[in-house]
Protein backbone atom coordinates (compact mmCIF):
# COMPACT_ATOMS: atom_id res chain seq x y z
CA UNK A 1 0.00 0.00 0.00
CA UNK A 2 1.35 3.35 -1.32
CA UNK A 3 1.96 5.84 1.35
CA UNK A 4 0.76 9.70 1.07
CA UNK A 5 3.49 12.42 1.47
CA UNK A 6 2.84 14.88 3.80
CA UNK A 7 3.00 18.45 2.11
CA UNK A 8 5.21 21.08 2.97
CA UNK A 9 4.78 24.20 4.04
CA UNK A 10 7.16 25.53 1.25
CA UNK A 11 4.40 23.70 -1.29
CA UNK A 12 1.64 25.29 0.32
CA UNK A 13 2.77 28.52 0.02
CA UNK A 14 3.52 27.94 -3.57
CA UNK A 15 0.34 26.07 -4.04
CA UNK A 16 -1.57 29.25 -2.52
CA UNK A 17 0.43 31.84 -4.52
CA UNK A 18 -0.38 29.73 -7.72
CA UNK A 19 -4.08 30.10 -6.95
CA UNK A 20 -3.94 33.65 -6.37
CA UNK A 21 -2.50 34.80 -9.22
CA UNK A 22 -4.34 33.17 -11.47
CA UNK A 23 -7.53 34.21 -9.42
CA UNK A 24 -5.86 37.70 -10.49
CA UNK A 25 -5.45 37.42 -13.76
CA UNK A 26 -8.94 36.31 -14.42
CA UNK A 27 -10.24 39.03 -12.37
CA UNK A 28 -7.75 41.56 -14.40
CA UNK A 29 -9.15 39.66 -17.90
CA UNK A 30 -12.70 39.71 -17.15
CA UNK A 31 -12.83 43.35 -15.99
CA UNK A 32 -10.69 44.52 -18.98
CA UNK A 33 -13.20 42.36 -20.79
CA UNK A 34 -15.98 44.26 -19.72
CA UNK A 35 -14.41 47.75 -20.03
CA UNK A 36 -12.98 47.43 -23.78
CA UNK A 37 -16.47 45.26 -24.44
CA UNK A 38 -14.61 42.03 -25.52
CA UNK A 39 -17.20 39.90 -24.04
CA UNK A 40 -20.31 42.23 -25.16
CA UNK A 41 -22.17 42.10 -28.06
CA UNK A 42 -21.39 43.29 -31.27
CA UNK A 43 -22.93 44.72 -34.51
CA UNK A 44 -21.56 45.23 -37.87
CA UNK A 45 -21.60 49.17 -39.73
CA UNK A 46 -20.87 50.32 -42.88
CA UNK A 47 -19.11 53.64 -44.22
CA UNK A 48 -17.66 54.61 -47.75
CA UNK A 49 -15.05 57.49 -47.62
CA UNK A 50 -12.31 58.81 -50.20
CA UNK A 51 -9.38 58.08 -47.90
CA UNK A 52 -8.78 56.72 -44.81
CA UNK A 53 -6.14 59.37 -44.31
CA UNK A 54 -3.91 56.93 -42.50
CA UNK A 55 -6.97 54.96 -40.33
CA UNK A 56 -5.75 50.94 -39.77
CA UNK A 57 -7.61 47.84 -38.89
CA UNK A 58 -8.22 47.79 -35.10
CA UNK A 59 -8.34 51.33 -34.51
CA UNK A 60 -11.29 53.05 -32.07
CA UNK A 61 -14.70 53.61 -33.28
CA UNK A 62 -15.66 56.47 -30.46
CA UNK A 63 -18.99 57.55 -30.41
CA UNK A 64 -19.11 61.00 -28.96
CA UNK A 65 -15.59 60.60 -27.76
CA UNK A 66 -16.21 57.28 -25.63
CA UNK A 67 -14.82 54.31 -27.35
CA UNK A 68 -17.56 51.82 -28.35
CA UNK A 69 -16.18 49.52 -31.02
CA UNK A 70 -13.04 48.73 -33.43
CA UNK A 71 -12.31 49.21 -37.11
CA UNK A 72 -12.91 45.34 -38.75
CA UNK A 73 -12.29 46.16 -42.17
CA UNK A 74 -10.43 48.46 -44.89
CA UNK A 75 -10.83 47.68 -48.40
CA UNK A 76 -11.68 49.43 -51.59
CA UNK A 77 -14.57 49.17 -53.50
CA UNK A 78 -15.21 46.81 -55.98
CA UNK A 79 -16.72 47.95 -59.38
CA UNK A 80 -18.77 44.82 -59.29
CA UNK A 81 -20.77 46.52 -56.07
CA UNK A 82 -20.50 50.53 -56.65
CA UNK A 83 -24.09 50.18 -57.80
CA UNK A 84 -25.12 48.44 -55.37
CA UNK A 85 -23.35 51.07 -52.03
CA UNK A 86 -24.46 53.80 -55.04
CA UNK A 87 -28.29 52.52 -54.57
CA UNK A 88 -27.98 52.22 -50.90
CA UNK A 89 -26.41 55.86 -50.05
CA UNK A 90 -29.32 57.38 -52.55
CA UNK A 91 -32.20 55.25 -51.13
CA UNK A 92 -30.93 56.59 -47.66
CA UNK A 93 -29.71 59.98 -47.44
CA UNK A 94 -30.49 60.99 -51.15
CA UNK A 95 -26.75 61.09 -51.77
CA UNK A 96 -24.34 59.89 -54.73
CA UNK A 97 -21.25 57.83 -54.24
CA UNK A 98 -19.68 59.89 -55.75
CA UNK A 99 -15.58 60.04 -55.02
CA UNK A 100 -15.59 57.72 -52.35
CA UNK A 101 -13.36 54.75 -53.12
CA UNK A 102 -12.77 52.84 -49.60
CA UNK A 103 -15.41 50.60 -47.83
CA UNK A 104 -14.72 50.14 -43.87
CA UNK A 105 -16.37 48.00 -41.63
CA UNK A 106 -16.95 48.33 -38.16
CA UNK A 107 -17.65 46.62 -35.18
CA UNK A 108 -20.37 48.46 -32.32
CA UNK A 109 -21.38 47.75 -28.83
CA UNK A 110 -25.06 46.92 -29.12
CA UNK A 111 -25.30 48.45 -25.83
CA UNK A 112 -25.15 52.29 -27.66
CA UNK A 113 -27.32 51.17 -31.41
CA UNK A 114 -30.29 53.17 -30.18
CA UNK A 115 -28.12 56.14 -30.08
CA UNK A 116 -26.69 55.53 -33.99
CA UNK A 117 -29.46 56.88 -36.17
CA UNK A 118 -29.94 58.05 -39.56
CA UNK A 119 -28.80 61.49 -38.96
CA UNK A 120 -25.36 60.14 -37.14
CA UNK A 121 -21.99 61.05 -39.36
CA UNK A 122 -18.79 59.57 -39.08
CA UNK A 123 -15.82 60.56 -39.88
CA UNK A 124 -11.60 60.15 -39.13
CA UNK A 125 -10.11 61.62 -36.35
CA UNK A 126 -6.38 61.93 -34.87
CA UNK A 127 -5.53 61.74 -31.44
CA UNK A 128 -3.32 64.55 -30.99
CA UNK A 129 -2.40 66.52 -34.38
CA UNK A 130 -0.18 63.33 -35.80
CA UNK A 131 -1.46 60.77 -33.65
CA UNK A 132 -3.37 57.35 -34.41
CA UNK A 133 -6.05 57.86 -36.31
CA UNK A 134 -10.22 56.55 -35.01
CA UNK A 135 -13.35 56.41 -36.29
CA UNK A 136 -15.46 58.92 -34.31
CA UNK A 137 -19.46 58.62 -34.68
CA UNK A 138 -21.62 61.48 -33.86
CA UNK A 139 -24.59 60.83 -31.94
CA UNK A 140 -27.99 60.76 -33.97
CA UNK A 141 -31.49 62.53 -33.33
CA UNK A 142 -33.38 59.94 -31.53
CA UNK A 143 -36.57 60.78 -33.46
CA UNK A 144 -34.66 59.41 -36.43
CA UNK A 145 -34.58 55.66 -37.57
CA UNK A 146 -32.33 53.33 -35.57
CA UNK A 147 -28.96 51.93 -37.91
CA UNK A 148 -29.32 48.04 -37.40
CA UNK A 149 -27.10 45.27 -38.42
CA UNK A 150 -25.15 46.38 -42.16
CA UNK A 151 -26.24 49.50 -42.72
CA UNK A 152 -24.32 52.40 -44.12
CA UNK A 153 -23.73 55.56 -41.90
CA UNK A 154 -23.20 58.89 -44.02
CA UNK A 155 -19.47 60.07 -43.88
CA UNK A 156 -18.06 63.60 -43.14
CA UNK A 157 -15.16 65.37 -44.73
CA UNK A 158 -12.27 64.84 -42.44
CA UNK A 159 -9.89 67.82 -40.91
CA UNK A 160 -6.97 67.63 -43.34
CA UNK A 161 -4.04 68.30 -41.17
CA UNK A 162 -1.16 67.18 -43.47
CA UNK A 163 -2.75 69.93 -46.11
CA UNK A 164 -3.35 72.38 -43.68
CA UNK A 165 0.02 72.12 -42.78
CA UNK A 166 1.34 72.10 -46.00
CA UNK A 167 -0.46 75.56 -46.40
CA UNK A 168 0.60 76.80 -43.72
CA UNK A 169 4.34 75.67 -44.41
CA UNK A 170 3.56 77.57 -48.03
CA UNK A 171 2.39 80.57 -46.24
CA UNK A 172 5.28 81.16 -44.26
CA UNK A 173 7.47 81.05 -47.21
CA UNK A 174 5.49 84.01 -48.46
CA UNK A 175 5.78 85.86 -45.20
CA UNK A 176 9.62 85.16 -45.30
CA UNK A 177 9.84 86.32 -49.15
CA UNK A 178 8.09 89.46 -48.07
CA UNK A 179 9.77 90.01 -44.99
CA UNK A 180 13.23 90.01 -47.35
CA UNK A 181 11.10 92.38 -50.07
CA UNK A 182 10.78 94.47 -47.00
CA UNK A 183 14.21 94.75 -46.10
CA UNK A 184 16.17 95.30 -49.20
CA UNK A 185 13.51 98.12 -49.28
CA UNK A 186 13.93 99.29 -46.10
CA UNK A 187 17.61 99.03 -46.78
CA UNK A 188 17.23 101.36 -50.00
CA UNK A 189 15.46 103.87 -48.44
CA UNK A 190 18.08 104.28 -45.90
CA UNK A 191 20.38 104.88 -48.30
CA UNK A 192 18.33 107.86 -49.60
CA UNK A 193 17.64 105.74 -52.98
CA UNK A 194 14.46 106.33 -55.25
CA UNK A 195 11.59 108.57 -54.29
CA UNK A 196 10.80 107.45 -50.93
CA UNK A 197 14.45 107.40 -49.92
CA UNK A 198 15.11 111.14 -50.75
CA UNK A 199 11.87 112.12 -48.82
CA UNK A 200 12.95 111.01 -45.71
CA UNK A 201 17.01 111.13 -46.18
CA UNK A 202 16.95 114.63 -48.48
CA UNK A 203 17.42 117.81 -45.18
CA UNK A 204 15.97 120.42 -48.16
CA UNK A 205 12.78 118.87 -48.40
CA UNK A 206 12.71 118.64 -44.48
CA UNK A 207 13.55 122.32 -44.01
CA UNK A 208 10.74 123.26 -46.75
CA UNK A 209 7.99 120.87 -44.73
CA UNK A 210 9.54 122.95 -41.60
CA UNK A 211 8.57 126.58 -43.08
CA UNK A 212 5.23 125.10 -44.95
CA UNK A 213 4.18 124.02 -41.44
CA UNK A 214 5.18 127.08 -39.91
CA UNK A 215 3.89 129.35 -42.49
CA UNK A 216 0.41 127.13 -41.95
CA UNK A 217 0.54 127.52 -38.64
CA UNK A 218 1.24 131.20 -38.99
CA UNK A 219 -2.02 131.61 -40.98
CA UNK A 220 -3.94 130.08 -39.36
CA UNK A 221 -3.12 132.25 -36.50
CA UNK A 222 -4.49 135.41 -38.48
CA UNK A 223 -7.69 133.64 -39.14
CA UNK A 224 -8.19 132.89 -35.33
CA UNK A 225 -7.61 136.47 -34.87
CA UNK A 226 -9.83 137.68 -37.49
CA UNK A 227 -7.23 139.46 -39.98
CA UNK A 228 -7.75 139.05 -43.75
CA UNK A 229 -10.40 137.98 -46.04
CA UNK A 230 -11.21 134.49 -45.00
CA UNK A 231 -12.01 135.73 -41.04
CA UNK A 232 -14.35 137.73 -42.47
CA UNK A 233 -15.97 135.50 -44.63
CA UNK A 234 -16.22 132.98 -42.11
CA UNK A 235 -17.30 134.96 -38.80
CA UNK A 236 -19.60 137.58 -40.78
CA UNK A 237 -23.03 136.76 -39.68
CA UNK A 238 -24.31 139.10 -42.12
CA UNK A 239 -23.22 136.33 -44.80
CA UNK A 240 -24.40 133.41 -43.35
CA UNK A 241 -28.11 134.95 -43.03
CA UNK A 242 -27.61 136.17 -46.78
CA UNK A 243 -26.50 132.41 -47.39
CA UNK A 244 -29.35 130.97 -45.84
CA UNK A 245 -31.77 133.68 -47.32
CA UNK A 246 -30.39 132.50 -50.54
CA UNK A 247 -30.84 128.68 -49.63
CA UNK A 248 -34.68 129.52 -48.84
CA UNK A 249 -35.43 131.25 -52.24
CA UNK A 250 -33.52 128.13 -53.72
CA UNK A 251 -35.69 125.97 -51.91
CA UNK A 252 -39.29 127.89 -52.98
CA UNK A 253 -38.09 128.49 -56.79
CA UNK A 254 -38.09 124.90 -56.50
CA UNK A 255 -41.09 124.09 -54.85
CA UNK A 256 -42.66 126.29 -57.74
CA UNK A 257 -41.27 124.87 -60.33
CA UNK A 258 -42.57 121.59 -58.98
CA UNK A 259 -45.86 122.38 -58.87
CA UNK A 260 -45.45 124.07 -62.33
CA UNK A 261 -46.24 127.92 -61.33
CA UNK A 262 -44.30 130.49 -63.67
CA UNK A 263 -42.49 130.20 -66.73
CA UNK A 264 -39.87 128.04 -65.74
CA UNK A 265 -42.62 125.61 -63.90
CA UNK A 266 -44.24 125.01 -67.04
CA UNK A 267 -41.72 124.89 -69.21
CA UNK A 268 -40.52 121.85 -66.79
CA UNK A 269 -43.80 120.85 -65.68
CA UNK A 270 -46.11 121.21 -69.05
CA UNK A 271 -45.73 118.74 -71.73
CA UNK A 272 -47.38 120.39 -74.44
CA UNK A 273 -45.39 124.03 -73.85
CA UNK A 274 -42.30 121.41 -73.93
CA UNK A 275 -43.23 119.91 -76.91
CA UNK A 276 -43.67 123.61 -78.75
CA UNK A 277 -40.02 124.24 -77.41
CA UNK A 278 -38.82 120.87 -79.03
CA UNK A 279 -40.18 121.90 -82.74
CA UNK A 280 -39.08 125.22 -82.56
CA UNK A 281 -35.19 124.11 -82.01
CA UNK A 282 -35.91 121.32 -84.84
CA UNK A 283 -37.30 124.15 -87.00
CA UNK A 284 -34.16 126.22 -85.82
CA UNK A 285 -31.94 123.53 -86.36
CA UNK A 286 -33.19 122.96 -89.97
CA UNK A 287 -33.08 126.75 -90.98
CA UNK A 288 -29.38 126.77 -90.09
CA UNK A 289 -28.80 123.74 -91.90
CA UNK A 290 -30.55 125.39 -95.02
CA UNK A 291 -28.27 128.37 -94.09
CA UNK A 292 -24.77 126.61 -93.78
CA UNK A 293 -26.29 124.54 -97.24
CA UNK A 294 -27.11 127.64 -99.26
CA UNK A 295 -30.33 127.21 -99.05
CA UNK A 296 -33.07 130.22 -99.78
CA UNK A 297 -32.73 134.01 -99.86
CA UNK A 298 -30.99 134.36 -95.92
CA UNK A 299 -28.42 131.57 -97.29
CA UNK A 300 -27.71 133.66 -100.63
CA UNK A 301 -27.36 136.83 -98.27
CA UNK A 302 -24.99 135.32 -96.15
CA UNK A 303 -22.95 132.95 -98.24
CA UNK A 304 -22.98 134.82 -101.50
CA UNK A 305 -19.99 137.08 -101.79
CA UNK A 306 -20.67 138.84 -104.69
CA UNK A 307 -24.64 139.86 -102.97
CA UNK A 308 -22.12 141.24 -100.10
CA UNK A 309 -20.12 143.43 -102.24
CA UNK A 310 -23.25 144.50 -104.00
CA UNK A 311 -25.14 145.37 -100.59
CA UNK A 312 -22.39 147.14 -99.47
CA UNK A 313 -21.83 149.16 -102.59
CA UNK A 314 -25.39 150.25 -101.87
CA UNK A 315 -25.02 151.12 -98.28
CA UNK A 316 -21.93 153.17 -99.43
CA UNK A 317 -23.33 155.06 -102.11
CA UNK A 318 -26.75 155.84 -99.87
CA UNK A 319 -24.51 157.04 -97.33
CA UNK A 320 -23.18 159.09 -99.32
CA UNK A 321 -26.65 160.18 -101.00
CA UNK A 322 -27.59 161.06 -97.83
CA UNK A 323 -25.06 163.14 -96.38
CA UNK A 324 -24.60 165.26 -99.78
CA UNK A 325 -28.44 165.55 -99.22
CA UNK A 326 -28.10 167.27 -95.87
CA UNK A 327 -24.66 169.67 -97.68
CA UNK A 328 -27.08 170.64 -100.51
CA UNK A 329 -30.26 170.21 -100.26
CA UNK A 330 -31.20 172.68 -102.71
CA UNK A 331 -29.41 170.66 -105.62
CA UNK A 332 -32.53 167.82 -105.02
CA UNK A 333 -35.43 170.33 -103.60
CA UNK A 334 -36.60 172.88 -105.95
CA UNK A 335 -39.79 175.15 -104.63
CA UNK A 336 -41.29 177.33 -106.71
CA UNK A 337 -43.88 179.62 -105.40
CA UNK A 338 -46.00 181.49 -107.97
Amino acid sequence: MRQSTPITWAELRVGVLVTVSVAIAVVAVLTLGGRLGVFEAKYPLYTAMPSVSGLTTGAPVRLAGVDVGTVDQIRFIEASERDSIRQRLLQAYGDSLGDRAVIIRFMVNEGVQEKITRSSRVKTGTVGLLGDKYLDLEVGDPRDPVLQDGDLVLNERPIDYEGLIARAAEGVEELVASLEGSREIIASVNQGEGTLGQLINDPGLYRQWVELSQEAGGLLNRIQRGEGTLPSLLNDPTLYDRLVETTADLQRLTTKVERGEGSLGRLVQDPELYGELVTTVREGQQLVHAMRTGEGTMARMINDPALYERLNTFVVEAQGLINDLQQNPRKYINLQIF
